[in-house]
C-alpha cells in the first residue's frame, strides 16, 4: 500500500515538473526574467534592495538608490 502511494505521488510530481519545464522552454517568452535583486527594476521601484545594500543604507554609507551590482 505504501509503495503504490509513493510511486503514484512520484509519477504525479514528475508529470508536473515535466509540464512546467515544457512551458519554460517552449513558452512565448524567450528570455528568463532577472531574479537578482540588484538588477530587477520592479524590486527597485518598490525600494527592495539586496542585503548588502540594505546594510550600507543602515550604516549611512550609501544612498537608497545605490544598488550593488554584484548581487546574485
Amino acid at each position: 500500500m505504501f509503495w503504490t502511494i509513493f510511486i503514484l505521488s512520484m509519477v504525479i510530481l514528475g508529470i508536473g515538473l515535466l509540464l512546467m519545464s515544457v512551458q519554460i522552454i517552449f513558452g512565448r517568452r524567450k528570455s528568463f526574467p532577472d531574479y537578482r535583486i540588484g538588477h530587477n527594476s520592479e524590486l527597485r521601484k518598490r525600494n527592495i534592495y539586496c542585503a548588502k545594500t540594505e546594510q550600507r543604507i543602515i550604516d549611512g554609507q550609501s544612498s537608497e538608490g545605490d544598488s550593488c551590482s554584484s548581487c546574485i
